[in-house]
């Protein structure tokens, strides 16, 4: 009996002390992790590291990269105004490019309907799809001004060598874009409907004896 009563009080003693070791180890360990910068929860750093051990979407959550735009503290910074203007500024470029392409491509066909007239100016002579092809090219010239003004628009146009140069923002677009009207007409001679319209718009027209550009 006194025996059992010695081992239950030893048994007792070590287990308390155990116990005891135990906690207070923990308690260190914990603070000791404080210390490096955060104790682990659930598998997964808090205080700075990735939650949940992993990423989402390829990129991690919680102040990194998400979707390809920065985030830091739930903002996404996305490209400026002048950035937005680069990027469709050289898109067209690339589109005045291909329509330049277009215009020198050659025609691979049957011009002619019949041997016996063939007049390269009389298109009662074509073919269908020679036809089909003198028309396109024909419109290639307006659509590459098209282009060129979207581009004035955003403030770039085009060296001699195709290379995008950068406009003055302030400049008087108005008076400018009249003044490349005036001398597309005046320098073709073809005139095209629409640059006729458009100079007409701003208020001028070109005087059929002089040529010289006149208010209206």
């Amino acid at each position: 009996m006194k025996n059992s009563v010695l081992y239950i009080v030893g048994a007792t003693i070590l287990v308390g002390g155990a116990y005891l070791f135990l906690k207070n180890k923990k308690k260190k360990d914990l603070s000791k992790l404080a210390e490096l910068g955060g104790a682990t929860t659930g598998g997964a750093t808090t205080g700075g590291a990735t939650s949940g051990g992993t990423t989402s979407g390829g990129a991690t959550s919680g102040g990194t990269t998400s979707g390809g735009a920065t985030s830091q503290n739930n903002e996404v910074f996305l490209p400026s105004d002048k950035d937005m203007k680069l990027i469709d500024a050289t898109v067209l470029v690339g589109k005045i490019k291909a329509l330049r392409v277009a215009m020198n491509k050659p025609f691979n066909g049957r011009k002619f309907k019949d041997r016996n007239f063939e007049n390269e100016n009389r298109p009662s002579d074509w073919t269908f799809e020679y036809t089909l092809y003198r028309n396109g090219q024909s419109r290639i010239p307006e659509q590459i001004e098209g282009v060129l003004n979207a581009l004035d628009d955003l403030d770039y146009s085009l060296d001699a060598n195709d290379n995008l140069v950068k406009l003055d923002p302030n400049r008087n677009k108005e008076w400018i874009r009249v003044q490349k009207i005036y001398l597309s007409l005046v320098n073709s001679s073809n005139l095209y409907p629409n640059a006729v319209s458009e100079l007409s718009k701003y208020g001028y027209k070109i005087d059929p004896i002089t040529k010289k550009l006149v208010k209206i």
